[in-house]
């Protein structure tokens, strides 16, 4: 069964559609080959205010669901992966936690840029050897005792580690860091700060080269006695695991989203190549093989379209939707990574060559499971929860 939508949402899916065909999927293989960000990109969709989908108009958004921004992520994605996935991190990890967490100087000064898309921001979390367990994280945020109470939470600090996978490396003007607290009354106490990419001690490594998403700049940051003051503290102290699980949670949605715009692109480019090729006097549309390619790639897709907008639609309504999520993003990117390999058989040959995008669809959706979530965690916790039910 299909999942409704809303006017509303049908709107925003429309125009969202229009916008992709036209502005943002022209520039896609240029971007991939050139292994460049589409720059341009940006002031397209923060026009139509998806880089805050889900806060309020009078928090600078476009005041809309979660269910609006997996629609969106899906349109972009079905054009460009690259522009879907800045869309989708942007608005959990840099959007959602300034207008909700931050303090009132970071916020006027870096929210209001970051929804016109006047500056790009990024997250750092990921560390070598630790993932993003939040708990286990190496970088540090060293109090500067004060005479009057050296356990003070609130005293200034020094960052300093290294986020070995940095989306937007050498791009972002602010980055929301998870760093562990030294010292202070709270063992194990992990905090976020707003860094800006122009203050000392911040360092960008190298654009990494990538199987896909290859306009999408990622690689280490190097924090180096990087100075941080409480205004700079994103959250309450001690509250970044919550934080962090909350953007995950949005995170996944979006990506999610984005595998679902790959394997839609992937079918549609099969569609049409299928009903054009022509081999012994037919069309391939008219052999079984190939109608079955394309019946499973249909089948996949829409399934796994439908568990994405209902974890989405589940998230809006109860604020709170772990396995329905987790079981959205091991069902799309599972789906698409089996679609985009049909869809490169279906056009035999063709599909390895660069001058169809099929090939860069399957490359694409490769990549975006290894920056997003792990459909392979997605179904430990799964399974895990299905057991202890």
């Amino acid at each position: 069964m299909a999942f409704t939508l809303s006017d509303e949402q049908e709107l925003i899916q429309r125009t969202v559609r229009e916008l992709a065909e036209k502005e943002i999927g022209p520039r896609a293989k240029e971007a991939d080959l050139e292994e460049r960000f589409p720059r341009d990109n940006v002031a397209a969709i923060a026009a139509l205010g998806l880089l805050g989908v889900t806060l309020s108009p009078e928090e600078g958004g476009a005041g809309a669901d979660t269910v609006a921004l997996a629609l969106a992520c899906e349109e972009l994605a079905a054009e460009c992966a690259t522009t879907g996935t800045f869309v989708a991190i942007t608005n959990a990890w840099l959007s959602v936690p300034l207008a909700k967490h931050a303090t009132e100087s970071v916020r006027a000064e870096w929210l209001p840029r970051i929804l016109q898309g006047e500056a790009l921001g990024t997250y750092g979390l990921h560390e070598d050897s630790v993932g993003s367990d939040p708990f286990r994280i190496r970088t540090s945020a060293r109090p500067h005792e004060t005479p009057e109470d050296p356990t003070n939470d609130a005293a200034p600090a020094t960052l300093s580690g290294t986020k070995d996978l940095t989306f937007l490396v050498g791009e972002a003007d602010l980055t929301l860091v998870v760093a562990r607290r030294l010292g202070g009354t709270t063992e194990r106490r992990v905090d976020i700060y707003a860094v800006p990419g122009a203050r000392d001690g911040v360092q960008w490594g190298s654009d990494e080269s990538k199987i896909g998403l290859r306009g999408y700049p990622a690689g280490p940051l190097y924090l180096t006695n990087v100075q941080v003051g409480p205004e700079d503290l994103v959250g309450a102290p001690g509250q970044a695991p919550e934080i962090v699980r909350r953007a995950t949670q949005l995170a996944s949605i979006g990506t999610s989203a984005c595998a679902v715009g790959l394997s839609r692109a992937a079918l549609e480019a099969s569609v049409e190549f299928a009903n054009q090729r022509e081999q012994f006097g037919h069309t391939i549309a008219n052999y079984q093989a190939i109608q079955h390619y394309i019946a499973d790639m249909r089948i996949r897709t829409d399934a796994a379209r439908n568990l994405v907008l209902a974890a989405a639609a589940r998230l809006d309504q109860d604020g709170e939707a772990s396995v329905a999520v987790e079981e959205a993003n091991a069902a799309a990117f599972d789906a698409a990574r089996h679609v985009t390999k049909l869809a490169i058989r279906t056009h035999g040959g063709a599909g390895f060559m660069r001058d169809l995008p099929v090939e860069r669809f399957a490359r694409d959706v490769r990549a975006l499971s290894a920056f997003g979530r792990s459909p392979d965690v997605s179904k430990t916790i799964v399974g895990v929860q299905t057991l202890e039910a």
